[in-house]
């Protein structure tokens, strides 16, 4: 009796141990048939350049072998932004206000000497190739440089620094954007991330699975501008997070529940 006893109670302690724990394998990411990915190779194909939308701030400076008949072209004088970072989390706000051209709700810039030009929905290089064009007429050996000043990203959930981070380089993938909040927490869900990205005027919502090497094939693993990342947490966050007064009466009831088995078990 006093065997079937000790073996009900370990089952039991067991039992309410387990509910709490998060296991190794909902750690480990990019696995196949449970197996960490090795020794594999695949062709990028779902890597889409970023193209520019109302809201944007671009960067765009015109150079030239004569500086002085380029000036009228920027808001800058040469050489004044070769140490100017437009990245970090503060969004660059200051080069932003001084330096960029603010893509109005219409798709247009007010580019100096040109006027408005239309620039919705090109990429950098269709941008750069217009306003090259543009400025032909003006400057016979004139080079284009366009960059994003406020391409951002927010990430929120179970990582160590959720927040809106803005990079100066549009290539990044959702990875480089959990390496920058700080990676995900031990009680991050890696199987069911939420990315949430505008196109065209339409909100979609796709799903990422880390776990999966699937994920390197994924719309989703190169951000786009405005994406917003979620993380959610794990069933086993709940016991993290709990009030302390019902987490102390779980404790009570469960003591309770065991003392009674044992009281009971000791009688017969």
């Amino acid at each position: 009796m006093r065997k079937n006893y000790t073996r009900g109670l370990f089952l039991l302690l067991l039992v309410l141990t387990a509910s709490s724990c998060v296991y190794h394998k909902q750690l480990v990411n990019f696995k196949h048939n449970g197996e960490r990915t090795v020794s594999v190779s695949a062709d990028i194909l779902n890597q889409l350049e970023p193209r520019i939308q109302p809201a944007d701030i671009l960067y765009i400076q015109v150079t030239s072998y004569d500086q002085e008949a380029a000036q009228p072209f920027n808001k800058v004088r040469m050489g004044q932004n070769n140490n100017m970072n437009f990245g970090g989390n503060n969004g660059g706000l200051n080069a932003q206000n001084l330096f960029g051209y603010m893509v109005n709700y219409d798709g247009y810039i007010d580019f100096p000497v040109v006027g408005r030009v239309a620039v919705a929905g090109l990429t950098q290089n269709e941008a750069r190739n217009l306003l090259l064009t543009l400025v032909k007429p003006y400057l016979t050996d004139a080079v284009v440089n366009v960059q994003f000043l406020n391409f951002k990203f927010t990430i929120m959930g179970e990582v160590g620094k959720p927040s809106t981070y803005t990079v100066s380089n549009p290539r990044i993938t959702i990875l480089e954007a959990i390496g920058m909040a700080g990676d995900l927490t031990l009680y991050a869900n890696r199987t069911n991330i939420l990315v949430i990205r505008e196109v065209n005027g339409v909100r979609e919502y796709g799903n990422v699975d880390l776990q999966s090497p699937d994920l390197f094939a994924s719309p989703y693993y190169y951000l786009s501008q405005n994406d917003v990342i979620y993380i959610e947490p794990l069933r086993q966050r709940i016991a993290t997070v709990a009030d302390p007064a019902q987490r102390i009466i779980g404790y009570v009831t469960t003591g309770l529940s065991i003392l009674s088995i044992v009281l009971a078990l000791t009688r017969k």
